[in-house]
């Protein structure tokens, strides 16, 4: 999605219960790493995004399905170039 002259890439995680730890624990340090790899690629495909500013969001959801919590952490992820 785009936010004024950024790219925003977001990570949506739901978990119904804690039990194995929330939305947020769930991005694990393996889990960013594959979303960078995986933008990497996107933007090498899709070169018009070049100009735009680069942002990682995190939506975390819990709760029941029906009517879950959200929490949206913007710039969660950081990530070395």
């Amino acid at each position: 999605m785009r936010d004024g002259n950024s790219l925003v890439i977001v990570e949506v995680r739901f978990r119904s219960n804690q039990g194995y730890g929330g939305s947020l624990e769930s991005i694990t340090p393996a889990k960013q790493r594959r979303i960078a790899l995986a933008t990497r690629r996107f933007l090498q495909l899709n070169r018009e995004f070049d100009r735009l500013d680069l942002r990682f969001d995190i939506l975390a959801l819990s709760g029941p399905s029906e009517a879950p919590a959200a929490d949206w952490r913007k710039a969660a992820l950081l990530f070395d170039n």
